[in-house]
C-alpha cells in the first residue's frame, strides 16, 4: 500500500453534486497505483462509458499481440487475378495501396480475392444516424483510410477525395445560394445541392459505403472474399506500424474504427472467428477481463471496442482496474505515452498545466474522463469519472470533471 488517504472526501462529494450535474448519474473511484481505493462515488455502479471502453480494448490488443507486433497486408499478382491476405490492420492507407497497384502494373480490371480475418462491417448497437460518418464506417480487416474519405470543395465544386469508392455524387440545383448535401452509404449515393464558394475546403468526412471493398477497388474491379491465396511468396507485403504505435493513435486521438480493429485483432490471435465475429470477440475480451485483469464477472459489459454504442456498461472502479493493470507492466510509460494529456490528443485544450495523462469519452448526455495524475504533492492517482444523463451542457458537464481533477491535484491525498 502507498498509504494515501483522502482529506476531504466530502468536497469532491460537493464537486459531483454540484449544480451542472443536478440529476445526473455521476459514478468515480479515485485509487492509488495498488489498486487500493481512496475514494468512490457510485463506484460499482454500471454506467456508459462512451470512449472509455478503449481503454479495455487496447489493454487487451497488447496483452493479445504485444507492442511490438507488427500487421501486414500480403499481396500476389497473378493473370486475372489478385490475391490480398491480411491480418487487419487499421493504419493502412489509400497511397499504400494506389503505389502497390502501379508496382505491380495492375491496370483496374483484375478480379480482388480477400483473405481476411473478420468483415463484420457495423457492430451491432451502432445508431443508424452515426453510420455516414467517418467515425462510424464500417469495419472490416481489409480498409484504408480508417474506412473514410472526404467531401471537398474544390474551386466551387463538391468533390470525393481521395476516391469515390463506389459512391455516385450528383450536383443538383446548382444556382440556390445555399449549399448541402446527402449521403446514403446503403444505395452508395451523394446528392449536392446548390452553389458552392470559389475556395478549397473538406465539408465532410464521410464511411466507405464497403470497407473491404472500396480497399479492393484500388487493385482491381472485380472483389470478393476467398480463404484462398497462393503458396508462393507474395508479390510485396505491406508492414504496418508497431502496435503500441496504433494503439497510441486510436486512445490520443479517440479513433473509433482503430479501437474496433484492435478488438477484432487481439480476438483473432486467440484463435479463428466465425462470420458473425463480434459475439465471440467480445467473449474473449470478457475472459481477458476478468482472467487477467482481476475484473469481478457482471461487472462490465462489451457490446463493441470503441464504446460507441450506449449498451456498454462499465463501473469506475473497473476503469481504474485496468488502468492500474496496464501502469504495472514493464511497457508502462509507453501505454502512458498513448493516451491523451493537456495539449495532446483530446485534452489538447483541457487541464493545462495538470499533470494527467488519460482518455476522455463523449457521446450525447455522458462524458467521461479516466487516467493517471500526479499531485502537487508527487502522490500518484488513479481516476475515474463517469458523467450519464446530465441536461447542462457538455462543456459544464467537463469542466465539473476537470474540477474534480484539479482539486485532487491541489490538495492530494
Amino acid at each position: 500500500m502507498f498509504g494515501y488517504a483522502l482529506a476531504a472526501p466530502s468536497d469532491l462529494d460537493a464537486i459531483l453534486a454540484s449544480s451542472p450535474l443536478d440529476g445526473a448519474v455521476v459514478a468515480a473511484t479515485v485509487t492509488d497505483p495498488t489498486g487500493h481505493v481512496l475514494y468512490q462515488h457510485n463506484g460499482n455502479l454500471r454506467v456508459s462509458p462512451a470512449s472509455n471502453e478503449k481503454l479495455f480494448t487496447a489493454a487487451f490488443a497488447l496483452y493479445e499481440l504485444g507492442d511490438d507486433y507488427h500487421p501486414v497486408t500480403r499481396i500476389w499478382k497473378q493473370p486475372g487475378k489478385c490475391f490480398v491476405q491480411t491480418t487487419g490492420d487499421p493504419s493502412l492507407s489509400h497511397d499504400q495501396l494506389a503505389t502497390v497497384a502501379t508496382q505491380l502494373g495492375l491496370d483496374g480490371q483484375d478480379q480482388v480475392l480477400v483473405s481476411e480475418p473478420y468483415a463484420p462491417e457495423i457492430p451491432e448497437g451502432w445508431e443508424i444516424g452515426d453510420l455516414t460518418n467517418a467515425y462510424a464506417a464500417p469495419v472490416a480487416a481489409l480498409s484504408v483510410d480508417q474506412a473514410a474519405f472526404a467531401l471537398w470543395n474544390i474551386d466551387g465544386r463538391p468533390t470525393l477525395v481521395p476516391s469515390n469508392y463506389g459512391v455516385k455524387l450528383t450536383w443538383i440545383d446548382r444556382s440556390n445560394p445555399k449549399p448541402d448535401f446527402s449521403y446514403d452509404p446503403i444505395r452508395r449515393t451523394l446528392i449536392a445541392k446548390g452553389k458552392f464558394k470559389k475556395e478549397k475546403k473538406v465539408l465532410d468526412t464521410l464511411g466507405e459505403p464497403s470497407a473491404d471493398e472500396a480497399a479492393a477497388s484500388l487493385l482491381g474491379h472485380e472483389f470478393a472474399r476467398s480463404d484462398d491465396v497462393p503458396s508462393t511468396a507474395p508479390d510485396t507485403t505491406i508492414q504496418g506500424p508497431s502496435l503500441i504505435d496504433i494503439v497510441g493513435k486510436c486512445l490520443s486521438n479517440s479513433d473509433n474504427i482503430m479501437a474496433e480493429n484492435l478488438l477484432l485483432m487481439g480476438a483473432a490471435h486467440e484463435g479463428p472467428l466465425p462470420e458473425d465475429c463480434y459475439p465471440a470477440a467480445l467473449q474473449r475480451l470478457r475472459e481477458f477481463e476478468q482472467r487477467v485483469i482481476g475484473i469481478s464477472s457482471g461487472t462490465v459489459f462489451p457490446r463493441d471496442g470503441s464504446g460507441l454504442t450506449r449498451a456498454n456498461l462499465v463501473t469506475s472502479t473497473a476503469v481504474t482496474q485496468v488502468l492500474n493493470y496496464a501502469a504495472s507492466k514493464p511497457d508502462a510509460s509507453a501505454w502512458k505515452n498513448c493516451l491523451a494529456a493537456p495539449g495532446k490528443g483530446t485534452l489538447r485544450s483541457r487541464l493545462a498545466g495538470i499533470p494527467f495523462q488519460g482518455k476522455t469519452g463523449s457521446l450525447s448526455h455522458v462524458t467521461a474522463l479516466s487516467g493517471y495524475l500526479t499531485t502537487k504533492q508527487g502522490e500518484n492517482l488513479t481516476i475515474s469519472v463517469i458523467v450519464n444523463g446530465y441536461s447542462c451542457t457538455d462543456r459544464q458537464a467537463r469542466d465539473s470533471i476537470d474540477s474534480f481533477v484539479k482539486f485532487l491535484y491541489e490538495n492530494g491525498a
